[in-house]
This record gives C-alpha cells, structure tokens and sequence, in this order.
C-alpha cells in the first residue's frame, strides 16, 4: 500500500536535513537544562510552573531525549508531538507574559 506524501517536493535529503537541524536546536536547548535540574526547576518555578522541578525536568527530559529520537529516527512521531506540545506551551507562556514569540 502506498502512503500519501505530504511533502512531494521534498527530497528524502532535505527531510535528512531538517530532522538533524530540529534535532540539534532542540538538544541545545534541553542540554544546558537537564545538566543543571536543580536551577531548572528554580527558573520553571519563579515562570509559574509548579512545582518546577516537576515541570522543568519533564522539559528538560523531552528536549533532550526527544532531540536524540528526532536525531536517530527513533520514534520521531511520538517524540515530535511531545516536543510540539512543549513548544505549543512555551508559546502560550510568552504570549500571556506580553512577549513577542521573535526577539522577547
């Protein structure tokens, strides 16, 4: 059975690439979170996430292991909606403190 391909002009290169580019940001940014918990959990707290070492450990732990999913195609559905959900969350967040999403 053929699948319908959402992405007809995309090459399986240029899918290659994007996953290791989505893959790499989100890696940077779980990395220095999941290094340090403790002061994670303190920066989620005082942004209104409690309790933030719940809350900021979840991130960190998606971020960095749905990062390494997307990098080795391991499970990238299931690590995609997670990651999309945290972003989803991250942008309502901004938005309710008056920020940009660019540049806030």
């Amino acid at each position: 059975m053929n699948t319908i391909s959402l992405l007809p002009l995309f090459t399986d290169w240029a899918l290659l690439a994007l996953r290791l580019v989505v893959a790499a940001i989100f890696l940077a940014h779980g990395w220095p979170k999941i290094k340090d918990l403790k002061q994670n959990a303190i920066n989620f707290g005082m942004m209104g996430f409690k309790p933030g070492a719940f809350w900021g450990t979840i991130v960190a732990f998606t971020e960095v292991f749905g990062g390494l999913a997307v990098l080795l195609g391991v499970g990238v559905q299931i690590a995609g909606i997670l990651l999309a959900v945290t972003m989803i969350v991250a942008s309502i967040w901004k938005k309710k403190q008056g920020m940009k999403l660019v540049n806030g």
